[in-house]
C-alpha cells in the first residue's frame, strides 16, 4: 500500500486508534530492536569464528559492544517483601499462639516461614534478570525446564533451611535427618509452589495491561495457586501447616493465601520494573556521547 494512499481517521475511532498505537508503539519498537540485534549477531557468528574478527566487523560501521555488564540486579525490594512478610508473621503468632506447643518456638517458625517464601521469590526472579535462558525466546517460548529447575532450587534450599534450624534449636544435628521424630512442615514445597507460580506471573501476559487490573489479577492467581499448594501438602504429603490447632480453623487457609496474593501483587511488578530499566541495546555507536 502507498503511503498517499493513507488516509486520516476522525472522532472516535481516531482517538480509539491512537490510543491502540501508544499502547503497543513502545512493544512494537523492543521487539523489532532486539529481532535486528540477534538478526545481525547471527550473522556475524555464522561470517566470523572468534570475538576479535567480530569486533574488527562492528568497528568500521561504528558499533562497539556495550561495556555496561549487564542488567542491575534490584535484590532491595524483595528483601524488603521478605522482611514484611516475616513481620506479618510474627504479629500473626504472637495474637494467635503466644506460648508454643511446637518444637520450634513460634517466633522461629515466623521466621522460618518469610525467609522460604523470600527464597522462593528470589530463585524465581534474580536469575531472569541474569540469563536469558531463564526468560521467554526470541519466539516467545516459556522457559519451562528454567521454570521447573529454579523451583526445585528453592524447595531444597527451604528444606536445607528448615532442617538446619531443627538441628540448631535442638542441639543435636541429627535432628536434622530424624524426620519420624521431627517431622516435615509444608514450608519447602511452598516454597516451590511460590518460585513457579512467580515465575510463570513474570512470563505470561494475560493482556490486561500493566495496571492494577493485571497486579490484582496476579495476585489472585498467586493466592490461588498458594492455597492449591497448601491443600496438597496437607492432603495428600500429609504435612502439618505450622498454624494448625492454634487460632480459628480458617488461619491455615488464610495464611497462604494472604502470603500469595502479596508476592503475586508485588514481586511480577517489580520485575517488570526492573525489566524496563534494563539496557535493551547490545551494541552501541562509537560516537554516542
Amino acid at each position: 500500500m502507498l503511503f498517499e494512499q493513507l488516509t486520516t481517521l476522525e472522532g472516535a475511532a481516531g482517538e480509539a486508534a491512537l490510543a491502540k498505537a501508544k499502547k503497543c508503539y513502545r512493544d512494537i519498537c523492543r521487539k523489532m530492536h532486539r529481532d535486528m540485534a540477534e538478526f545481525l549477531a547471527q550473522l556475524l557468528l555464522m561470517v566470523e569464528g572468534s570475538d576479535q574478527r567480530i569486533m574488527n566487523r562492528l568497528l568500521p560501521i561504528g558499533f562497539v559492544p556495550s561495556t555496561r555488564p549487564g542488567p542491575q540486579m534490584p535484590i532491595g525490594p524483595f528483601l524488603f517483601m521478605g522482611a514484611m512478610m516475616i513481620f506479618g508473621m510474627l504479629g500473626v503468632v504472637s495474637v494467635v499462639s503466644p506460648h508454643h506447643a511446637h518444637l520450634l518456638p513460634p517466633a522461629v517458625m515466623a521466621v522460618l516461614i518469610g525467609t522460604t517464601r523470600t527464597i522462593g521469590i528470589l530463585t524465581a526472579i534474580m536469575p531472569k534478570l541474569r540469563w536469558s535462558a531463564c526468560r521467554p525466546d526470541s519466539r516467545g517460548n516459556p522457559p519451562y525446564l528454567a521454570w521447573l529447575g529454579l523451583a526445585c532450587l528453592a524447595g531444597i534450599v527451604s528444606l536445607f533451611i528448615e532442617r538446619l534450624a531443627y538441628a540448631i534449636a535442638l542441639h543435636d544435628v541429627g535432628a536434622a535427618v530424624n524426620f519420624s521424630q521431627y517431622p516435615l512442615r509444608p514450608m519447602a514445597p511452598m516454597a516451590f509452589a511460590t518460585s513457579l507460580i512467580i515465575a510463570i506471573l513474570c512470563d505470561v501476559d494475560f493482556g490486561l495491561g500493566q495496571g492494577w487490573a493485571r497486579r490484582t489479577a496476579e495476585g489472585l492467581l498467586s493466592g490461588a495457586a498458594s492455597l492449591i499448594a497448601m491443600f496438597i501438602c496437607t492432603h495428600l504429603l500429609d504435612l502439618t501447616p505450622s498454624t494448625a490447632g492454634h487460632g480459628p480453623a480458617w488461619l491455615p487457609i488464610a495464611i497462604p493465601f494472604a502470603l500469595g496474593f502479596g508476592t503475586g501483587l508485588f514481586a511480577p511488578y517489580l520485575y517488570r520494573r526492573a525489566r524496563d530499566e534494563e539496557p535493551t541495546e547490545r551494541l552501541a555507536p562509537a560516537h554516542a556521547v
